[in-house]
């Protein structure tokens, strides 16, 4: 079993033509085609984020996520092609990553209910050109350990990604593929979440993170210690999804 996660980026402006596609067409016709694999199929929408915050590459539309028991042949097997959004999407980045988070590093012993979450999920990509190993074990041997010492910051875990051979070739006309794949972004190192209770904790982490030794290779010296929208992109959410589409009953009004 695996995760797979997709951030989105949209222009606001479409906002209400691309809800209705989603909702309607494209997560339906997911749980059409792939509900025999999937346990889960759940989307967040971002919370409303401040400007400082979307310096981080924050991207602005659903947070998606799908657990697979299995991962389904590629290829139409059968189907027909999914219904192609109203409008290009401006970016689209996924990865997949083990069920269960591949390390823990703080606040696993909170209670449910015992703090707000305010979910900051971060997709993390090592510069090129560096020892993916090396960075990673920097990632999980250094820096976490540093920066799990700031107050505000109560809960964090990490997976590092796995690669899915194949993917989901076939699905989309070979006339949408360039609209909807535009921006898409290369493979992903690691996915993280780092929890606070608001805004004011997560400004309070960013400007005053504990000194952390920093690689060759660091790309800047303040966290995320990546170019922020490059190898670093980031959305925040809350705990509850806004969407279970394997339980809705597609009522859009």
């Amino acid at each position: 079993m695996h995760r797979s996660l997709v951030l989105h980026q949209i222009d606001m402006d479409d906002i209400a033509a691309m809800e209705r596609w989603y909702y309607l067409q494209h997560s339906a016709e997911i749980a059409r085609r792939y509900g025999p694999w999937l346990c889960r199929h759940e989307s967040w929408m971002p919370v409303p984020a401040p400007e400082d915050a979307k310096a981080y590459g924050f991207f602005n539309w659903r947070l998606t996520q799908t657990y697979w028991r299995e991962e389904p042949l590629p290829g139409p097997r059968g189907e027909l092609a999914f219904t192609p959004s109203p409008v290009p999407l401006v970016r689209c980045a996924s990865t997949h990553i083990p069920a269960q988070c591949t390390e823990d590093f703080k606040g696993y012993n909170l209670l449910p209910y015992e703090k707000e979450n305010l979910r900051w999920v971060q997709f993390i990509r090592y510069p090129d050109g560096v020892d993916k190993e090396r960075a990673d074990r920097w990632y999980v041997e250094v820096m976490a350990p540093a920066v799990c010492k700031h107050h505000a910051l109560h809960r964090f875990f990490s997976s590092k990604t796995i690669q899915v051979a194949g993917g989901l070739p076939g699905v989309w006309r070979e006339q949408d593929r360039g609209r909807l794949k535009s921006g898409k972004d290369r493979q992903w190192d690691r996915v993280s979440e780092m929890w606070f209770e608001s805004f004011r904790d997560w400004r309070d982490f960013v400007t005053h993170a504990p000194e952390v030794e920093l690689p060759d290779w660091a790309q800047q010296t303040t966290f995320p210690y990546l170019n922020c929208g490059d190898t670093f992109i980031s959305t925040f959410v809350v705990e509850q999804p806004t969407n279970d589409f394997l339980a809705e009953k597609r009522v859009y009004l």
